[in-house]
């Protein structure tokens, strides 16, 4: 089970609980969640999240470094699997398989100064 994030806040149902996802929404949340936070700042576990965030990503090699960045990132996931990764100069999306169907996450890159890192 996941809970449905939108633009950083919890959605709630109309109980006021946090909503929660199932199936391949689910899956493509957890994925997220893995991709988007920055690897080493959860206190409670500093392996999860992702180095995509602050990847310093080549030009001829970007698309592959970022593929193997999501990899890393997803290895305690073997529901889904990191299949294609695409750069631009402000974001990265990774185009995932699962079971259930797929999909597509995109991460924002951020700068080594950026306040707002986790």
């Amino acid at each position: 089970m996941e809970i449905k994030i939108r633009d950083g806040v919890v959605c709630e149902n109309s109980l006021g609980l946090p909503e929660a996802l199932e199936g391949l929404e689910a899956l493509l949340q957890r994925a997220f969640n893995r991709l988007n936070a920055v690897q080493g700042a959860f206190p409670y576990d500093r392996t999860l999240g992702s180095r995509l965030p602050y990847a310093a990503l080549s030009q001829r090699h970007g698309a592959e470094q970022a593929l193997g960045f999501a990899r890393e990132a997803l290895r305690d996931c073997p529901e889904i699997e990191a299949v294609r990764a695409e750069v631009a100069a402000d974001t990265v999306t990774v185009y995932l398989e699962t079971p259930l169907g797929g999909g597509s996450v995109t991460v924002n890159r951020k700068e080594e100064g950026d306040a707002n890192d986790i």
